[in-house]
């Protein structure tokens, strides 16, 4: 009779498949192993959404009070991990107090101290990432990952970042004696979409400059050119006819004034013609534009007798 259980037994444990780990389960595992063992922090992972994006998806409806991390991979900025104010504050309780508080958390903004307390749970998490996702569809996805730059906003975090495909992983956890639910996002390539060769974190700010500068310069312009201008009686305008003339009174080719919207004097000119067209050469160096001093601006107190000194605002 033994020898028939050992038998059974034995036919059971054969022919039990082995269950392979999926991408939830091993997000799960890494979140809570690294919870634990960075902080001493112990939850529960209550969900793991799983998306894929365009750059503008990675910052859209990120919450004010989130704290925004770069994540960079052999000294290139590649991804961004976001952690709520729930998390931050039951890490700080635990770090703290050995425990998380049953009281709300506070509502303040979050400080760099904060950001640095809070940066061992995450880099543990993405060092427990690398080594629990093989064989999964994350595989290799956080590998060689390091935690960098504070994110001060939404754009910040656009200005570091390439535009490509990104998979953000967000992670709900729950802290087993509140009601909060913490969470936690990683944007980072898509590793199923072809990654770009990445550019050292020291060049996007270089490459910022001068695509804002391109940006700029290649802007449209409005300029007016003004040929002369004369006081013109109401009446003679109401009476203008298809056909009639207004005579330029001291009207030079010389005179040509090239204007910014307001009346702001760009540069000088002269008419001419281009190819049948008329045209307008641009002078040089444009002389000082006069204006007038502010009312009383050179009233003298009592008891003076001249001006000494006066200035013309150019």
């Amino acid at each position: 009779m033994t020898g028939v259980l050992h038998r059974m037994v034995r036919r059971q444990q054969t022919d039990a498949p082995d269950v392979p780990l999926t991408a939830t389960r091993a997000v799960k595992l890494a979140v809570t192993r690294a919870a634990q063992s960075s902080v001493g922090l112990v939850v529960d992972v209550t969900g793991v959404a799983d998306r894929t994006c365009d750059l503008d998806g990675v910052t859209a409806d990120l919450a004010p009070d989130t704290l925004m991390l770069g994540i960079e991979r052999d000294g290139a900025c590649i991804g961004m991990m976001v952690c709520d104010a729930s998390l931050i504050a039951a890490t700080l309780e635990t770090i703290t107090t050995g425990g998380v508080s049953a009281q709300p958390a506070p509502t303040r903004a979050i400080t760099e101290t904060d950001a640095d307390l809070v940066r061992p749970l995450l880099q543990a998490l993405l060092d427990d990432l690398a080594a629990t996702t093989p064989g999964t569809v994350l595989d290799g996805w956080a590998v060689g990952c390091r935690l960098s730059v504070r994110f001060c906003d939404t754009r910040a975090a656009c200005f570091a970042l390439r535009e490509q495909s990104y998979r953000i992983i967000a992670i709900t956890v729950s802290d087993q004696k509140t009601d909060r639910a913490p969470c936690v996002s990683i944007a980072l390539p898509d590793t199923a979409c072809p990654v770009p060769d990445r550019v050292p974190q020291s060049q996007v700010a270089a490459d910022w400059a001068d695509r804002l500068a391109a940006s700029v310069m290649g802007a449209p312009a409005r300029l007016d050119v003004v040929v002369h201008r004369m006081p013109v009686p109401l009446r003679r305008l109401t009476s203008l006819a298809v056909g009639d003339c207004l005579p330029l009174t001291g009207f030079a080719v010389g005179s040509v004034r090239v204007e910014a919207p307001g009346g702001q004097l760009v540069a000088t000119g002269r008419l001419g013609h281009v190819s049948g067209r008329i045209a307008v050469r641009i002078a040089g160096d444009t002389p000082p534009q006069l204006v007038d001093l502010p009312h009383n601006a050179l009233a003298q107190p009592k008891g003076s007798t001249a001006i000494r000194d006066a200035t013309l605002i150019a």
